[in-house]
């Protein structure tokens, strides 16, 4: 399994409890809607707690985007996400899942 270290490039509440990241694609990460991947944060203890979430930006974007659910009373990577902002860097697996849009 490749693991690729990203920048967030932005990160923004959409609500009270809902998290937009936008990072970096890897050259040549390719995905197709509908899939996703694992996420961690790069920093000590939470680079090994991945999470699979999936992509809410089209494949031909020039970069990767994820709305995240953050839920604050748990002492896990959702909330960890809630603190984690832009410049920050996260560690992104392969992409997986075989739902895929058919139009």
């Amino acid at each position: 399994m490749n693991n690729y270290i990203v920048k967030i490039l932005e990160s923004f509440y959409i609500t009270h409890d809902v998290k937009c990241f936008i990072v970096e694609k890897p050259v040549g990460y390719n995905f197709i809607s509908g899939q996703g991947t694992e996420v961690a944060i790069n920093i000590p203890f939470w680079e090994k707690q991945s999470r699979p979430f999936t992509f809410t930006c089209l494949p031909d974007k020039e970069y990767l985007e994820f709305v995240i659910k953050i839920y604050k009373d748990h002492n896990g990577v959702t909330n960890m996400l809630g603190k984690t902002n832009s410049g920050a860097e996260l560690i992104i697996g392969n992409v997986f899942g075989a739902i895929q849009y058919k139009g």
